[in-house]
This record gives structure tokens, sequence and C-alpha cells, in this order.
């Protein structure tokens, strides 16, 4: 057991892996500032939204955010696999460092356009790193310790989340807030350089090797691969359900928190970190529910209990406790629905095959998320309101239960 301990805080105190884990922390820390201040921005300080309602242009930022994993996870992933990735690290930190630059400008100026810009290009920025932090790990570290080493990443992506979802919303709500947003932007920009440079034995990279040569044809091949693989296909799909959901949810979250339960940017920030603490929350209690082995039931009661609740937050007339309660059910619904899912994932294709199956999960999550935007995007252009859109997600996700229904829980996990 003292050996055990040791060993796991030699792993988080390791030079060779806590550059890893700080780069990627500092890097999804600043995804969602930019993102959060910005959604918020819109909402509550009127950012020009070119005629479009706020729920409206809210959905546009998320889409403009995950249509680069769209378009260049296929190419991300060959480009992580070709050259030396903790140089290519360092590249994408440099980038990332010039597009907060262009994002504080769009603050500073109340530019909705370079926001936008800003957004595609970070969401451009977090689509190339991705691959290569998930790759980098078994590089760096002991293959007996690489259930730690993913488990101290994929919690340290969770609360850069939370923290950067919290001070973007505080930042940009305090006076000067455009000022604050953007020095803490360019700040976490600059240490997670920094941790970037921490990496040892690094290579050159010959420029040449970052152009694609069809990333387009990278991206098709991947869901070639997916094809052998039809308990991982219907995996595939209802995570990427749950992230197309999930996302429009997110995006019509602060509109929701303004017009409909009229609390401020500081309550709905804490609504929001709430929301993410519950996703969590769900997770774990799924986790010891489950045992050793993952169940499809909780995958089905998790679907449930979702569609439930996001349709019971479009009734109106209600107390603002019964919405912050239903919202909460909502979010550990979705760690029900999830977790089994990513077990499957990694469990029902072989090992070579592995990385591939999960490229092509992020660029499936990608297109759901573009998709949803799209459809939302549709829905308010047509006189849709955030209430009754609400219930829309929830129809959708009672559309999902059906399939699960059918094909997957035939299947098993």
């Amino acid at each position: 057991m003292a050996a055990q301990s040791s060993r796991r805080r030699t792993l988080v105190t390791s030079k060779a892996f806590y550059p890893l884990f700080w780069t990627q922390f500092l890097g999804a820390t600043n995804d969602n500032i930019l993102k959060n201040a910005f959604i918020l921005a819109v909402v509550y300080k009127g950012y020009p939204t070119f005629g479009l309602p706020s729920g409206a242009f809210v959905t546009l930022i998320g889409g403009l955010f995950v249509l680069p994993y769209v378009l260049f996870s296929g190419w991300s992933g060959e480009l992580s696999d070709g050259v030396d990735k903790k140089s290519l690290a360092k590249v994408i930190k440099w980038l990332e460092l010039g597009i907060v630059c262009i994002a504080s400008l769009g603050f500073y100026q109340t530019s909705s356009q370079m926001l936008l810009t800003s957004i595609f290009l970070m969401g451009t920025h977090s689509a190339f790193f991705g691959p290569l932090k998930y790759s980098l790990i078994p590089e760096i570290i002991l293959t007996e310790d690489l259930v730690r080493g993913n488990a101290w990443v994929e919690s340290g992506t969770f609360l850069a989340i939370l923290l950067g979802t919290i001070l973007g919303g505080l930042l940009i709500s305090l006076q000067h807030g455009a000022l604050w947003t953007s020095v803490a932007l360019v700040f976490t920009s600059i240490a997670g350089l920094y941790t970037s440079t921490l990496y040892r034995n690094t290579a050159s990279i010959n420029i040449r090797s970052l152009v694609p040569k069809s990333f387009i044809k990278s991206t098709i091949l991947l869901f070639h691969t997916l094809k052998d693989y039809p308990t991982a296909g219907s995996s595939v799909f209802l995570i990427s359900c749950f992230w197309a959901i999930g996302g429009g949810v997110l995006s019509l979250f602060p509109a929701f928190c303004k017009d409909i339960l009229n609390i401020g940017e500081t309550e709905t920030t804490g609504l929001l970190a709430s929301f993410t603490l519950g996703i969590g929350l769900g997770s774990l209690l799924c986790a010891k529910l489950s045992g050793e082995k993952p169940k499809s039931k909780h995958v089905f009661l998790g679907a449930l209990g979702l569609g439930t609740m996001l349709m019971a937050m479009s009734i109106s007339g209600q107390s603002v406790a019964f919405y912050v309660s239903t919202l909460f059910l909502a979010a550990l619904s979705s760690g029900f629905f999830t977790l089994p899912l990513y077990v499957s994932l990694q469990t029902s294709v072989s090992k070579t095959k592995q990385s591939r199956i999960i490229a092509a999960n992020n660029v499936s999550n990608a297109i759901g998320m573009v998709m949803i935007s799209a459809l939302l995007l549709l829905f308010f252009r047509l006189g849709g309101t955030t209430r009754s859109a609400m219930f829309l997600l929830g129809a959708l996700q009672f559309c999902f239960v059906g399939f699960f229904a059918l094909r997957f829980h035939k299947n098993g996990i």
C-alpha cells in the first residue's frame, strides 16, 4: 500500500508527466474562460449578435468552437503520429498565445467578429492538442501507470472546464471585465507555453510535415474502421447524442437563466458549475453501483432521466428551486448515461484500433454538436423560444433512448 501511494505521488510530480498535465490543464482552462466570457458578454453586456436572438447567437458560438473537430480531427491524429509530439505541443501553445491576443483585442473593441474568429481558432487549437495528449501519455509513463495517468489527465480536464467556466463568468462581470478577462487569457496561455517547454528530449519539426496530405481522406478512413465494430459504433452514436444534447443545453443555459430564472451573471456561473459537478457526481455514483463491469441498464436509466428532466424544464410557472433541482438531476442522469458507453468504447475493440475508434468518436461528437447548433438556429429563426427549445432537446433524447432499446441493449456492453 505504501509503495502504491509512493508511486502515485511520483507519477504526479514526475518531470516526464507533469509538463503534459499542466499544459493540457491550462489549455482547457483558457478554452472555457474565452467561451463563457464571450457567451455572458453577449447575453448580459449587449455584445453585437448581427440580428440574431442571444440564444441563437450563443448556439453559433458553440457550433464554431466544435466545427474544427469535424474539419481537422483526421489530420490532427495523423500529424501527431508523424512528428515529435513534445515539439508539436510547443508549436500549438505558441499559436494559442496568438489566438488569445486576437480574443483580447476583440474584448477591447467589443468586436463579436474578432471573438467569433478566436473561438473558431481556439477550437482548432483544441482539436490538434487532443489527439496529441492522449497519444503522448504512453510515451512518457510506464505501462502499469497508464490507468492512473489517464485518470489524472481526465480529472485535470474536468477541473479545468469548471475553473475556466467560473473564471470566465466572474471576470467578465467585473468592472472593466473585458480587461480582466484578457489578462487572464494571456497569463494562462503564457503559463501553458512555459509548461510545454519543460518536456525533455524534444526534436525539431520540419515545417513541411505540418502540411496535410489529405485530412478529409484521413477523417473518412476513421469511419471505415468503425464499421468493423458494431458495439463500438452504437457507443459512438450514443455518446455523440449526449454531446449534441449537452452542447445544446449549455448553449441555451445563459438565456434560460436570464429570461426564465431571472438571475444574474454570478448566479448563472454558479449554476453552470453545479451542473458540471453533477455530471461528475453521476459518473462516480454509476461507477460505484456498477462494480467491476458497467451495466447497460444504467445507460437506459440515464438517458431516460436526462430526457425527462429536460422536458420538465420546459414547464412554465415553477419556482427557481424546481428548475435548479431539475437541472441537477439532468446532470446526474448524464453521468449514468455516458460512463458505461466510454468503457464499452475502450473494451469492445482491439488495442491496435483503439486510437482510431476514439478519433472517430471525437469527429462524431463534433458533427453531432454542429448539427444540434444548426437545428437550434433554425428553430429560433422559425420563432422558437428558449423554453420550447429545452422541450425539443428532451424529446430528441427520448428518440435516442428508443435507439438504445432496439440496438445497444440487445448487443450488450
